[in-house]
């Protein structure tokens, strides 16, 4: 759908960057950016012209874009000479209490602007000037802020000597920025990741995408994707989206990424020109706009990410050069008297700056959609596609499920899916018989580490390196299954010591403990619709935890069906009992006896086994349903610093020897905000503890499970006693040893991890408090 042209303004030099300012009150300020080749004034005579490089001339222009009038307009209120601008960003909270607008320049400089109002008119007045680069041009740039607001937020930039950095924005212009080599050419985008804003993203020319972190070391980056066949010159993570990355590249493509698995894209849209500007719309999260260089503006449809390519809804094609910037207005941006009312509600949010610069042009524009319209556009353009717009169907007794959207086919298909929960079935007759969910691929982040030791003992650890190798597929699979008329006979207790695959409602197990015929010589219990869980200890807290909660999760809509009752083992911890409460499933359970042989017959015997046995997105959903946020509930200065203890612990062992001094230090350290944890505690207490914690640390056992309540940006410190060979000790941890890495992997929490040296075979140990120290104000200064 092409957008029409509001309203047009000659700005002289080539417009390369245009930023609408975010702050409220200011929301109607346009800053535009320009860039113009001219000759040296410093050529000399007799100096060949193609020995002397041209200068880079610019111009910052504030534009007032008034929609009271019967056109819409945009009227010039202020312009600064400067050298050429590369790229600028306003940042998201003000700073001061005013709009603050950071501007890279072709003389490596990176200045920060103040927005004020005098005499009714706003002007930027300059507040610093930082030299990012040296004989050099600072390429691009983006703020801290773009999803959590900060009064001392930082800025990172990317330089054309293959370069990026990092600069405090309320530091000294004297302070040097951390700076490091990430790319052998141009290093033409960088960019944070605004849910986890140690994580920086940076492509460059030589066509290489990049991911580091900022606490570790800058000699590597944490990946290097080769996925684009040119240079890489637009990065943008989704302030709506967590995990998702959008990269586009002179080969003309967008990849949109999922950042936990950096092997693959999501999807790859080729829109016909090089793709110099990204941005996610401010408001609707599924919408993206494209700045395509030789192929004007595209806008994207991200509902449902797609292997093949996202849908193109709407672009503009009215400039005849090229497409540089492009920025979302964040006003109503409704006319109050357009003329034509049929064009109100399609064509109206377009506004361009157009500039015709001889050899050539190049041009910025801003679309501006409201979310009304992109609602209606949306729904408009699903309506002549129904395999993209949500709808429920049972085909051939197999339901597929696509991307949070159920899918519809001819056919039946596994496809990629994710667990979207559909309303409460009013009958069992109403469930289908057999459905099939396929999860996306994940990518499990490394711990961090700080000491290189640490590191190199862990990595020598067998079921370390397994867990970071890429997920396979039996493993990204969920089934629930009904079998009509069947039984079920194990015990309980026979399960949980067993472990055979085939019995222990794992990831890998088999319906086979469901039997067709009944026994009606014996004694059994007639239910209509029977799910079993049959977990191996999934009566303790750590194991319903991670093996019964995501397979109720997974079917929560067919448990909740009036005719099922899920059969578990009778719970040893109350929170158990809690947790079902809140999931409105009270009605639903039948708790089995130990000891109690009496096998469960019924008219449908519900299998629902088969799930990951760890899944972002369903940890993600458990938290969601049981009411946990991923946000801070306090600001840092009284979020709190928990050191777990094993007072409680069922399995004696791994305890702190030096834990009185571990103790004083912490508490001399966060004074009051420093908290202990002996457990104890139901589920309404640790919701509450957790959901303000900043810090969790202690020795690996059960308690850490309660990092489950904690926030997205709570950092778990774990101890582990490991040998020098990367063994754990006591042996009975091996196999469970990287669960709390695993469970922060999965709701997003930073996780760093000691080594400390066992003193005996229980694995009991000292910690190194210096070692502690140092990983404590890594993260107090991140």
């Amino acid at each position: 759908m092409s957008r029409t042209t509001l309203h047009t303004v000659d700005v002289e030099y080539s417009a390369d960057s245009v930023e609408w300012c975010p702050i409220g009150g200011s929301q109607h300020i346009l800053a535009c950016g320009t860039y113009q080749l001219a000759d040296n004034p410093e050529i000399k005579e007799g100096d060949q012209e193609s020995d002397v490089p041209k200068a880079r001339l610019g111009r910052l222009l504030l534009y007032n874009f008034n929609t009271s009038q019967p056109k819409t307009s945009l009227t010039e209120i202020y312009r600064l000479d400067m050298p050429a601008v590369l790229d600028m960003k306003w940042c998201h909270n003000s700073l001061c209490d005013r709009p603050t607008l950071a501007v890279g320049n072709a003389s490596g400089e990176l200045l920060l602007y103040g927005l004020h109002d005098i005499d009714g008119s706003s002007i930027c007045e300059q507040m610093e000037c930082f030299q990012a680069v040296e004989d050099g041009l600072c390429l691009s740039l983006d703020w801290s802020t773009g999803k959590y607001p900060s009064q001392t937020p930082e800025i990172v930039f990317s330089d054309s000597k293959g370069m990026i950095g990092i600069i405090d924005a309320t530091s000294s212009p004297k302070v040097q920025p951390i700076k490091w080599k990430a790319h052998d050419f141009e290093a033409w985008i960088a960019a944070y990741d605004y849910h986890d804003t140690n994580i920086l993203y940076s492509g460059g020319d030589d066509c290489k995408f990049k991911g580091w972190d900022k606490r570790m070391e800058t000699t590597f980056p944490t990946f290097t994707s080769k996925r684009h066949s040119m240079g890489v010159c637009s990065i943008q993570s989704s302030k709506h989206r967590d995990n998702i990355i959008a990269t586009g590249s002179y080969d003309e493509n967008i990849l949109l990424w999922d950042s936990r698995n950096w092997k693959h894209p999501l999807s790859e849209t080729s829109v016909g020109g090089g793709v110099w500007r990204l941005k996610w719309h401010p408001k609707d999260p599924n919408i993206l706009l494209a700045a395509c260089m030789h192929n004007g503006f595209h806008v994207l449809d991200c509902t449902t990410i797609s292997e093949d390519s996202q849908p193109i809804i709407a672009y503009y094609m009215n400039h005849t050069s090229l497409a540089y910037g492009a920025d979302w207005c964040y006003l109503d941006t409704t006319p109050t008297n357009m003329s034509h009312p049929v064009e109100q509600d399609i064509n109206k949010q377009s506004d361009s700056e157009h500039c015709d610069t001889g050899e050539q042009e190049v041009n910025s524009v801003c679309q501006m959609y409201q979310i009304e319209d992109i609602k209606y556009q949306l729904q408009e353009t699903k309506s002549e596609k129904q395999n993209t717009y949500p709808g429920l169907t049972e085909n051939k007794n197999k339901v597929v499920e696509n991307g949070n959207k159920w899918h519809e086919d001819s056919k039946p298909k596994k496809d990629k899916a994710s667990s979207a929960f559909l309303p409460v079935y009013k009958s069992i007759r109403d469930i289908p018989r057999y459905q099939e969910y396929v999860y996306e691929p994940f990518h499990v982040k490394p711990p961090l580490f700080i000491s290189k030791d640490d590191r190199d003992i862990f990595y020598k650890n067998p079921q370390a390196m397994s867990n970071m190798e890429p997920v396979t597929k039996d493993k990204l699979r969920g089934v629930i299954e009904i079998i009509e008329d069947g039984s079920f006979n194990v015990e309980f207790k026979n399960i949980k010591m067993a472990y055979e695959p085939e019995f222990n409602c794992g990831w890998n197990s088999n319906r086979s403990f469901f039997y067709k015929e009944r026994d009606f010589s014996k004694r059994s219990r007639n239910v209509r619709g029977l799910f079993p869980l049959n977990v191996p200890e999934g009566y303790a807290f750590q194991l319903f935890l991670n093996g019964v909660l995501p397979k109720i999760i997974q079917a929560l809509n067919v448990i909740r069906c009036p005719d099922v009752r899920l059969l578990l083992e009778t719970p040893v911890d109350g929170i158990i009992y809690e947790i079902l409460d809140k999931l409105n499933l009270t009605n639903q359970v039948v708790f089995h006896a130990e000891k109690d042989p009496t096998p469960y017959v019924g008219d449908h015997m519900i299998f629902g086994c088969i799930a990951p046995p760890l899944h972002p997105q369903l940890w993600q959903a458990m938290r969601h349903h049981l009411g946990v946020s991923d946000e801070q509930k306090y600001n840092q200065n009284h979020a709190t610093v928990v050191l777990i203890t094993r007072d409680h612990a069922r399995n004696k062992g791994r305890e702190i020897q030096n834990t009185e001094a571990v103790q004083k230090y912490l508490s001399e350290r966060y004074k009051n905000n420093f908290k202990i944890f002996n457990g104890g505690m139901n589920l309404e207490e640790s919701q509450n503890f957790f959901s303000h914690t900043r810090i969790i640390l202690g020795v690996h056992g059960g308690a850490f499970f309660n990092l489950y309540f904690a926030p997205k940006t709570t950092t778990i410190v774990e101890i582990v006693p490991m040998n020098d060979d990367g063994s754990v000790i006591p042996p009975s941890l091996t196999n469970s040893h990287t669960i709390v890495w695993m469970m922060a992997n999965m709701i997003g929490q930073p996780y760093w991890r000691i080594r400390a040296n066992p003193l005996d075979s229980k694995g009991n140990l000292e910690v190194d408090i210096d070692k502690l120290d140092a990983i404590l104000k890594t993260i107090d200064n991140s």
